[in-house]
Formats: structure tokens, sequence, C-alpha cells
């Protein structure tokens, strides 16, 4: 996942095809929690750390080249303007930092 967050598309094809199930499959999680939230079945704060998880992925170099180039395209309205006004208010974590998903296993700053 941290090599696709940080260089996706420009990966080898395996690199790149694994990274692509992984997020549409972030995707679609986020997908059903936006629809259960849009029919109050989800509570805002449960839809909000689901929100911030996949906007942060989507806020990286290569999850918004995924995001701009695949996801918007595919998944519902309401869910991708979700998505998009939460990139845009910004404040977002670094995911890469993580220690799953950095690409060493130096400690984080």
């Amino acid at each position: 996942m941290g090599k696709g967050l940080a260089s996706f598309p420009d990966q080898p094809f395996t690199d790149r095809h694994l990274f692509s199930t992984v997020i549409i499959d972030e995707a679609l999680f986020f997908q059903g929690a936006f629809a259960l939230y849009e029919s109050g079945q989800l509570d805002e704060s449960t839809y909000r750390a689901y929100l911030d998880w996949f906007t942060s992925l989507v806020a990286t170099p290569g999850g918004s080249v995924w995001w701009e180039t695949t996801g918007r395209p595919i998944y519902t309205p309401g869910m991708v303007v979700a998505v998009d006004e939460r990139l845009a208010a910004g404040g977002l974590h670094d995911v890469r930092a993580l220690p799953a998903i950095r690409l060493d296993d130096t400690p984080a700053a």
C-alpha cells in the first residue's frame, strides 16, 4: 500500500495492480459507510472516522492520482462530493507515516 500511496501509477504492473485492488476495496467500504450514514444508520462520529481515513488515502500523491483518474469517475456522486469537500477542508493525517504503511523501518518523526 505504501508504494502505491507514494507513486501510483509509476510502478511495475504487479505493484500497481495490488495497490488498485486495495484502494478499490477501501473505496467500496467507504461508499457503504457513506450509504449507511446517509440513511441514518451510522452515527456522525463513526462516519467522520471513515471519511477521514479514506480521504487521507486519496490525499497522498499516489492516492490523488488514483482518485482523479479512477475513483471519482466510478463512485456515487454523493460520496465523491463528500470526499472532495473533505479534501478541500484539509487538516488530514499523513497516513504514509503510519508504521504499517511507511516504506522503511525507521521510527516515525
